[in-house]
Formats: structure tokens, C-alpha cells, sequence
């Protein structure tokens, strides 16, 4: 495939170059009486001529050979489409010799019957005085033609009725028989369609490996684009391969490229120059192609004909505007953007002057060059997307690499994060802590994990509140996983309120069972700031955030494995963090009431402890604050909690509230 494109791009290139390098009448005879004569310039063998010039021929009128003799007098010079949709002409061709010549036509437009020497040669189409007795056909023509007694006389017949200008009469190539392979090889424009189908599916298998690089998508469809107008366009091939397509399927495939390449060629230009074209511009020229491509679509031929002049006025225009935007905004350009600028700028050149050719305007003694052009720009696309692909790969394999990394440190962490928090819940297991003071929750290893991080806060001179509910059977969800989640919550937030005023740090830790989830969260005083760099996030809620510790990265670990998530709330004052976890793994063990009183009754409390167990389900109240409420000392007021925790066969006062949670059914 690369040998295919070099030799595209050096077949193409060297087509540039003698279009541009040519002598203004070399190669070419113009007439004015529609004689051509080459008895004294056939001496050069290898010389190949272009006819050009004025043709005799009759208006409005479908004639034999014999009938246009016939009416000879009624003839004009001129050329046909200028003035009838239909005509009959005839050009004289004077020659040395009786010998064989090469003729040829790249592309006979419309309907075109061709007469040589008095005999049918060629017929494309079938050509009518109306619309409805016209057939529409197009294609390159070659013939092998005998001078009789050194005349070739070509008499052709005409018709168009689906496009504003007709077809030329004139437009020969003729060269000795010997150059008949040269002036018939137009072996570039098949390779040309080869290497637009090879690009074509080169980037969109890159595009399916790297989806993120879009522009591998736009860069294929452009190639799939210029694909078919290359086959529609002269010399034709699709007329060959596919003769049972219609002239206007053809005539649209070619007018669709127009806008189709203006919108692919500027998405391209947004992804790799991203904010230079503004955004109004952009979806102006949308727009615009949009309703163009409709037109082409569903449109009549002979409208869409005068269409495109006003598809022109509005992508000069265009390319005018992207070339200023662009020097005006560009300061720094990188090698893809480098290579896709020159690819643009060629091809922009080039449109401007096949637009120039096509209005006849001809300020630039201009000919339809967008073929090589377009190719040129593709291959510079092509080498400015396989740099950007290449980085994109290289960026996807050092991802790759990171993250692999990155889990192969977060599973060490985890080993040792299960020791530590191991360790601390056999060390808080072995003491004895009174129930009333100490008891945060029913879940023993969490309630160890939080009184170990309370101790430390207490040291720090920061308060901690907890409000957290997690029974004691987890299921799924381990103990060790329980406390690695608490703990590394609870030491990040320890991290930030460091950061903080005495006065104004706080942290809060609670839990609660949230859309299906266990969900367990904390919050914190914030100043900006985590190791030591400021928060550029403002009150916004994220799911990853900079910078992110081994413990943050233990707690998704976690999460992701017991099917949850993690979420971060960030302000310039607070700082929250949610972990959750899926509650299908957290089992109810205990049992439960509905009505305290009876189960009071039930259990036999004493009037007293039948108060003091109120406060406790209906307030929350602590030992220390029943005692200032009921006048007595808190020592007696533990000594109560006690009894009660005995009566109901409960070991803390997380199992106690539990009791009394209500639930449906």
C-alpha cells in the first residue's frame, strides 16, 4: 500500500508540474472556421495535439451526415451550447497522409452521437430535441479513425437538456496511431482510486483502534468521498465498471463531493487546530452544505447546475476567511499541523482556480486541477493523522502501562492496609471500653477502626461526629475491606483539617443505605488545598480528583469491587467524600421492633431504665447528657445502659439502636 501512494503521489506530482510548467500553445491548435490543418505540422511523430476553437454547426437541429450536407448553407461557426440546447456540427480535420490517428475525448458530457467520414463511429446517450426524447450519458471516448484522402470529417449530434451549459463539440485529443496508448493511459486516476480506497480503509481501521482520534473517521470518509468522484468524474471508470448507472446518479455523486469535502475538510481543521475557527463560521458553512447536499440530493439537474455558482460565492469566501484566521492566529505550529496546512493550502489554490475554470471567468487561464490537488491534500492529511495517531498510540501504551502499574501498587497497598487495620482491630478487640462512651456502631471492626482514628483526632485538637449505622454482618463485604474504606476516609480528612485554623476544623463521619447502596461519608474542614497544591474545583461533584493518594486510590479499589463507586464534593470550605457500596452484600442480622413500649414491657425494664432507654432510641442523647436531663450522675445512668444492653441481649449501643429501626416490610 505505501508503494501504491508513492507512486501516486509521484505520478500526480509530475502531472502538477507539466500543468503548471507548460508553454501557453504548445500542444494545442485553435481554429476559427472549423478546419484543422495539419498537413505541414504532423512532421514530429510524437507530437499529440489539442483541438480547440469554433465548430460549423446547425441550431436546434438532429441531422444525418447527409442531411446536414444538405442544409450546409444554413450553418454558423461558433460553438453549440452557447446557443441551443440541441445542434448537429461538423469539424474538418486536414491531415498529411492517408495514414490511422487517435482521437479522443476524456468526457463527452450529456448526449453525443459521433459521425467519421459519413459513418455512425460512437454514440453515448441518445441525443433528442426534447427533454423527453433525450438520453443522458456520459464517458470517454476512443477511436482509431482513417484519413480518406487526408480529410477525417466529424459530424456530431447533441443534446442537453439537464445542465445549464452543453457540452463543447471541439475538445479532441488527436496523435499518430503509435501514441494512441498515451493519449488514452490515464493510469494515474485508476491508481488514484486504488490509493483513495486503501487510505479509505487504513483509517477506518485506525479510527476502531483509537477512538479517539476522530479525525482517522473524517480523514476515511473524506478518501470514501473523493473515491467516488474520481470514478464518476473523466475519465469515467465508473462508466465502465458500472454501466448500468445513470447519467445523474453520476451527476450527483460528482456535485455531492462539493459540500460533503467543505465540512470534513473543516471538522478536520477544528480537531487538529483546536479554537482557531470560530465557532459561528463553523456551523454557518454546516448549514450551508447541509442545504447544498439536499439540493444535490433530490434537486433538478439544470437547478443544481446554477446552484453550484452560488456554492462557489460562498466557499471562496471561505477558503479566503481560513486563510487569514490562520495567519492571522497561528504563532506555533507542530509537524502534523505543519504537513495538514500545506495539504489545505494546495488544494485551496487549486479549487479557487477550477471554480475560476468552471465559471469561465478564466482570470488565471485556469483548467480543473482538483483531482491532483485533492489527493496531494489527502496524502498530507494522511501523514498529519498517522503522526497524531502515532502520539495517540504512544500515549495509549504509556496509559496502559501506568495503570498497570498503578494496580500493581494499589493491590501492595491493600496487603499492607489489611495488616494495619488487622492489627488495630485486634489491639481495640482486647480492651474494654464502656459501651455508653466508646460504641459507634454494631459492626465491631468498623467501631474499632473509628475509635482508633477518634484517639488520634483527640490528640490533634480535632472533633469528630459520627452518626453511623452499619450492622454487623456485612456479608460480601469484609471487615478488613470495611475498615479500609473507614480508615483511609477518615486519615485523608485528618490530612486536610492540618491545613486548617484550631478553631475551625471539623470532621463527620456517617452511613446510611442510599438507592441500594451502603453509603458511608465523610466530611471535613477544606482550605483549597490537598498536599500542599490548590483546588481548582469549585463546589463541583467529580468522581476522581488530582493528585490521588495511595488511600483514596484503596478506597475505589474497594468500591469498584463490591460493584460501587466513589464521589468527591469539593468547596473551598469543606471537603466531601462518599464511599458506596453495593447493599446486596451487607446482610441484617438482628432482630428488630416496631413498638418500643411494648418491647420494653416485654423485656421487663424498670421505670427508670424505661426512661433512660427512651432517650437513647428518640434523642440520641449520650450518658453524660441523660444524666444532666434526669438529675442524676452519669456513673448510675452506665450502670442503667448496662442492665438494659443485658435485657435485650445486646453488647453495644449500635446493636441496641438497631432494635429500633423502622422498616418496610
Amino acid at each position: 500500500m505505501v508503494c501504491l501512494l508513492l507512486l501516486t503521489f509521484i505520478n500526480g506530482w509530475h502531472r502538477l508540474r507539466a500543468v503548471y510548467s507548460r508553454e501557453s500553445n504548445k500542444g494545442f491548435l485553435r481554429s476559427e472556421t472549423g478546419v484543422w490543418d495539419f498537413r505541414d505540422m504532423f512532421t514530429d511523430e510524437t507530437f499529440i495535439f489539442n483541438l480547440w476553437g469554433p465548430v460549423e454547426f446547425i441550431p436546434d437541429a438532429i441531422l444525418t451526415p447527409e442531411e446536414f450536407a444538405a442544409r450546409e448553407d444554413e450553418a454558423v461557426i461558433g460553438h453549440p451550447h452557447e446557443i441551443s440546447k440541441f445542434a448537429t456540427s461538423r469539424m474538418r480535420i486536414l491531415l498529411p497522409d492517408n495514414g490511422y490517428y487517435a482521437f479522443t475525448r476524456r468526457s463527452l458530457e450529456y448526449s453525443h452521437r459521433l459521425f467519421v467520414n459519413g459513418e455512425l463511429a460512437m454514440e453515448k446517450g441518445s441525443p433528442g430535441e426534447t427533454r423527453e426524447t433525450t438520453i443522458h450519458d456520459t464517458g470517454q471516448v476512443f477511436v482509431i479513425l482513417k484519413a480518406e484522402d487526408g480529410v477525417i470529417e466529424l459530424i456530431q449530434q447533441s443534446s442537453n437538456f439537464a445542465h445549464k451549459d452543453g457540452g463543447t463539440h471541439s475538445h479532441w485529443i488527436i496523435a499518430p496511431q503509435d501514441l494512441a496508448y498515451f493519449i488514452v493511459s490515464d493510469f494515474y486516476n485508476s491508481v488514484l482510486l486504488g490509493a483513495y480506497l486503501a487510505l479509505f480503509v487504513v483509517h477506518i481501521f485506525l479510527f476502531i483502534l483509537f477512538r479517539r482520534v476522530k479525525v482517522n473517521l473524517y480523514l476515511a470518509l473524506l478518501c470514501l468521498t473523493w473515491f467516488l468522484r474520481t470514478g464518476v468524474t473523466w475519465p469515467k471508470i465508473f462508466t465502465h465498471i458500472f454501466p448500468f448507472m445513470t447519467w445523474a446518479a453520476k451527476f450527483r455523486i460528482e456535485y455531492m463531493a462539493i459540500p460533503i469535502g467543505a465540512v470534513l475538510i473543516v471538522a478536520m481543521l477544528d480537531l487538529l487546530f483546536p479554537k482557531i475557527l470560530h465557532k459561528g463560521f463553523r456551523y454557518a458553512l454546516y448549514a450551508v452544505s447541509a442545504l447544498v447536499s439536499g439540493i444535490f440530493l433530490f434537486g433538478d439537474t439544470v437547478f443544481m447546475s446554477h446552484v453550484v455558482l452560488y456554492c462557489y460565492a460562498v466557499y471562496i469566501p471561505a477558503i479566503v476567511y481560513l486563510i487569514i484566521i490562520f495567519i492571522i492566529r497561528l504563532r506555533k505550529l507542530n509537524l502534523e499541523q505543519c504537513v495538514f496546512l500545506a495539504g489545505v493550502f494546495i488544494f485551496a489554490w487549486s479549487a479557487i482556480k477550477a471554480i475560476d475554470y468552471y465559471t469561465g471567468i478564466n482570470f488565471f487561464n485556469a483548467s480543473d486541477e482538483t483531482s491532483i490537488a485533492m489527493f496531494l491534500l489527502t496524502l498530507c492529511q494522511a501523514g498529519a493523522i498517522f503522526i497524531v495517531t502515532f502520539r495517540e498510540l504512544k500515549t495509549t501504551a504509556a496509559e496502559n502501562a501506568a495503570l498497570k502499574e498503578q494496580t500493581r501498587i494499589i493491590e501492595q497497598q491493600l496487603v499492607r492496609k489489611r495488616e494495619y487495620y488487622a492489627e488495630i482491630i485486634k489491639l481495640f478487640g482486647l480492651k474494654i471500653h464502656d459501651p455508653a462512651d466508646s460504641t459507634y456502631c454494631e459492626n465491631p471492626a468498623a467501631n474499632s477502626t473509628v475509635q482508633y482514628f477518634i484517639n488520634l483526632a483527640q490528640k490533634e485538637g480535632v472533633p469528630i461526629k459520627t452518626e453511623l449505622d452499619i450492622s454487623k454482618d456485612t456479608g460480601s463485604l469484609s471487615s478488613i475491606d470495611l475498615c479500609i474504606i473507614i480508615g483511609n476516609l477518615l486519615e485523608n480528612a485528618l490530612d486536610h483539617t492540618r491545613f486548617i485554623k484550631n478553631e475551625e476544623r471539623f470532621i463527620s463521619i456517617s452511613s446510611c443505605i442510599e438507592d441500594g447502596f451502603l453509603k458511608i461519608e465523610v466530611i471535613n474542614s477544606f482550605n483549597g488545598q490537598w498536599h500542599g497544591e490548590r483546588s481548582v474545583e469549585k463546589e463541583t461533584r467529580i468522581t476522581s480528583i488530582p493528585n490521588e493518594g495511595a488511600g483514596l486510590s484503596s478506597v475505589k479499589a474497594i468500591c469498584r469491587k463490591n460493584h460501587g463507586m466513589t464521589e468527591f464534593e469539593i468547596t473551598d470550605t469543606t471537603w466531601k467524600v462518599a464511599a458506596f457500596v453495593n447493599a446486596d452484600t451487607v446482610k441484617e442480622s438482628h432482630q428488630y421492633y416496631t413498638d418500643a413500649k411494648s418491647a420494653f414491657r416485654k423485656v421487663k425494664l424498670s421505670k427508670r431504665e424505661i426512661g433512660i432507654a427512651g432517650l437513647l432510641i428518640n434523642e440520641g442523647l449520650n450518658a453524660k447528657e441523660i444524666a444532666d436531663r434526669l438529675f442524676i450522675t452519669p456513673g448510675t445512668v452506665r450502670l442503667h445502659i448496662f442492665s438494659i444492653y443485658k435485657k435485650f441481649n445486646v453488647n453495644t449501643r449500635g446493636e441496641f439502636m438497631a432494635l429500633f429501626v423502622q422498616r418496610e416490610d
